[in-house]
């Protein structure tokens, strides 16, 4: 049986192409940064750190990639499954 989107077929690709550039146009990035950062910032006042701007900012992008290193871990045993 015919799967137009078998992921070695070229119709898979320009949907996901077109997938990807339709999240990104949605700026999801952009919310998904900023729901990290609301949380760190909240972290941050309920321990009571005090780091200077460059500290906190190399902080954040230290946890921020940790977190979606993890969530991309996440992502691809699922699609072992």
């Amino acid at each position: 049986m015919f799967n137009p989107f078998d992921s070695t077929n070229g119709m898979y690709v320009n949907l996901l192409k077109r997938t990807f550039q339709s999240l990104k146009a949605s700026t999801a990035d952009e919310q998904i940064t900023e729901i990290a950062q609301s949380a760190y910032e909240n972290f941050i006042k309920s321990e009571n750190i005090v780091l200077a701007r460059v500290e906190k900012k190399r902080l954040f992008d230290q946890a921020f990639i940790l977190l979606l290193e993890d969530m991309l871990s996440n992502l691809k045993k699922g699609q072992k499954s």
